[in-house]
């Protein structure tokens, strides 16, 4: 019986020991819950508006580069006589409806000239032959423009698809930003990080 009751106060200790490291052991595993729910919600939180902020700063970076760009795109052009408006070439029109005019024109005083020749009257014939040359001459010369104002620049062309490239980037990153706002609105979260 001395041997049992010895026994009795190990077997306390072990049992104290053993109960000791189980309250330890949910104690830890109550922490790490805590500071995984906080990690988590707050954390996240915080790592939202970071993002958030991040992407605002990029957005304006690239939105700041790709007007720089631009300006570049449209010197280049205006240098080349290659204006453009709404991805039309102004200047190509202006000179398409300046030779149709022209055109009409010559059409218009050859007619004169025949009716003239036919008629037998040879005294305006001097005046309408000058007429028609000087708008030969300007269509030949328009012909000349068309076809300067035609030309295709490989160099405007490239800096056109990367400002395309560039603006299509720049409205992923916008409306991600977007998505980002729209989240933090529905969380309820606070606008500035802590």
């Amino acid at each position: 019986m001395a041997n049992s009751e010895q026994e009795l106060p190990d077997r306390q200790r072990r049992y104290r020991f053993r109960f000791t490291l189980f309250a330890l052991l949910l104690v830890l595993t109550l922490i790490c819950l805590f500071l995984g729910w906080w990690q988590y919600i707050y954390l996240e939180d915080q790592r939202l508006l970071v993002r958030r902020d991040l992407l605002t700063q990029r957005v304006a970076d690239l939105s700041k580069d790709w007007k720089r760009k631009y300006s570049d795109y449209i010197e280049i052009a205006h240098s080349m006589g290659k204006v453009e408006s709404n991805g039309r070439n102004v200047l190509l029109e202006l000179d398409l409806k300046r030779m149709e005019r022209i055109e009409t024109d010559l059409m218009r005083l050859e007619d004169q000239q025949l009716e003239i020749q036919l008629g037998g009257k040879s005294d305006r014939v001097e005046l309408l032959n000058q007429r028609i040359a000087e708008l030969r001459k300007r269509h030949g010369e328009l012909e000349n423009e068309l076809a300067r104002h035609a030309e295709v620049s490989t160099e405007l062309v490239a800096l056109r698809d990367e400002l395309d490239h560039d603006r299509r980037i720049i409205d992923d990153f916008a409306q991600k930003l977007e998505d980002i706002n729209i989240e933090i609105r529905l969380r309820g979260i606070s606008s500035t990080p802590k």
